[in-house]
């Protein structure tokens, strides 16, 4: 008997898994594409009825597929699906999140709400913030820009560029990015821990200018680099560990260990807002689940308060520390909660628990 096709006829060219919804497939129902199924319309129905339900949480052709050159932070609305219940109560049970289908392919990510165009406004902005203040929400203010800093002080020049970018110096931005990065990707020996963070912060920078403000070739780049990266991520924080961990209580140790956990952070968020524009899922999803997160993010702009309660610290991992939010007191939240908060949680949840203008 010969092979009957299932799949609709884009899926099909593009060699993608189908989910066989009728009349219109979720992938081309995102994508906003003529769907048409070589088989008989009542064939996919009930194909669908038995199906493993991989993409069961599609989402409507608002969240079509993205490109982040052409479109401002206004346009995005795809959500990251952590506010999804389900699957927070695997992240919260498993510590691991199980984001493979049965048949082994990524499950897409859920959601229809602002939360992600926020988050994306956000990560946007921090390139011109640090030129305008010299700080973001994962470089602070009191960090030695001197010998151990000097990839965040070229990188301030890059940021620079970035807000003054138009379409006669873009290539030479990005070409003086690309040596940059060139530099920064080799493994340095003997390197202290600050140079370490201030490479992995500029690093953070560059890939959020070629995300927002590159074009395809840049964003190109982002994906071939992603595994390296990453990797350097995790290796600064496990070095972090191992250094800082017997290390004195002092404030300027706090900062130094929490810079590091918040570049890691926003790292991944930003290779997860590229995952999700282009191919509508979230790999970094079993990572993100476990990276740590001060409970005391106040101590971030207070030395006092530091000193007055440094003995209450606590580091938990990142669904930990979004649960417990939810069940304290509502309160002001810097700008770092903020964007672990609305990607986690969702925006409706974080403007009703500390108040739409906290979040401006």
């Amino acid at each position: 008997m010969p092979f009957q096709r299932k799949s609709c006829d884009a899926c099909f060219s593009g060699r993608r898994k189908c989910d066989l919804a009728f009349p219109v497939c979720g992938r081309c129902q995102r994508n906003k594409r003529e769907c048409k199924y070589a088989s008989t319309p009542q064939s996919h129905t009930d194909e669908t009825d038995h199906s493993n339900n991989i993409d069961h949480h599609r989402q409507p052709s608002s969240t079509a597929s993205l490109d982040l050159h052409s479109l401002s932070s206004d346009d995005f609305a795809i959500d990251f699906g952590l506010n999804d219940s389900r699957l927070i109560g695997e992240l919260l049970t498993q510590n691991i999140p199980n984001v493979v289908g049965e048949l082994g392919d990524v499950q897409p990510v859920a959601g229809t709400t602002q939360s992600w165009k926020w988050v994306i406004g956000q990560l946007k902005q921090y390139p011109g913030e640090f030129v305008q203040r010299v700080e973001s929400p994962f470089i602070h203010k009191t960090f030695d820009h001197g010998l151990d800093g000097e990839a965040v002080r070229t990188a301030f020049g890059i940021c620079a560029g970035c807000v003054c970018l138009n379409e006669v110096n873009q290539s030479m931005l990005f070409a003086a990015l690309d040596m940059e990065m060139a530099k920064l990707l080799d493994l340095v020996a003997g390197s202290s821990l600050r140079a370490d963070l201030s490479r992995m912060q500029a690093i953070v920078l560059y890939q959020i200018i070629r995300l927002f403000y590159g074009d395809t070739k840049q964003k190109a780049i982002v994906e071939q680099q992603h595994d390296h990266i990453t990797a350097s991520a995790l290796r600064l924080l496990h070095r972090a560990n191992a250094e800082l961990g017997a290390a004195p209580p002092t404030w300027e140790t706090w900062i130094l260990a929490e810079s590091i956990r918040r570049t890691v952070m926003i790292a991944f968020l930003v290779f997860s807002v590229y995952s999700i524009s282009k191919h509508g899922v979230c790999p970094e999803l079993p990572t993100l689940s476990v990276l740590p997160v001060s409970m005391k993010q106040e101590f971030w702009t207070s030395e006092t308060t530091y000193l007055l309660h440094c003995d209450e610290e606590q580091i938990v991992k990142y669904p930990v520390f979004t649960s417990l939010w939810l069940a304290a007191p509502p309160r002001i939240l810097d700008p770092f909660e903020k964007v672990i908060l609305v990607a986690c949680k969702g925006i409706e949840a974080v403007e009703a628990l500390s108040g739409p203008d906290s979040l401006t």
